[in-house]
């Protein structure tokens, strides 16, 4: 039976995880000189053909399909707004801004 999209995803991600991890060890790194030529043959694809790349990317996703993602602002626009002007006058930083900022966080 054909694999579900999900399990395709999540294969992929395992995959990419365990190359990204063993790249930091030295066993793992020996392992991966192993799989040298596929990383040449890669190397190669993004240099000669990155057009390959694109339609192996193509490919993967219209196997697995993209997560849902239900994402919920906290705040409204305008109270999030406030705050912000309240904790940059706060901390002093309440002149010359540039015409857009960006202010990134986490939820800890």
């Amino acid at each position: 039976p054909r694999p579900s999209p999900a399990a395709v995803r999540r294969a992929a991600a395992r995959l990419s995880k365990w190359w990204e991890s063993a790249s930091f060890s030295p066993i793992g790194s020996l392992a991966l000189s192993a799989l040298a030529p596929l990383s040449y043959v890669r190397l190669m694809l993004m240099g000669f053909a990155p057009r390959a790349l694109l339609l192996k990317k193509r490919a993967m996703n219209a196997l697995s399909a993209p997560p849902p993602t239900d994402i919920e602002l906290p705040f409204e626009p305008a109270e999030a707004a406030a705050l912000l002007a309240g904790t940059f006058r706060v901390i002093g930083t309440h002149e010359r801004f540039a015409p857009v900022v960006a202010v990134l966080g986490h939820g800890a």
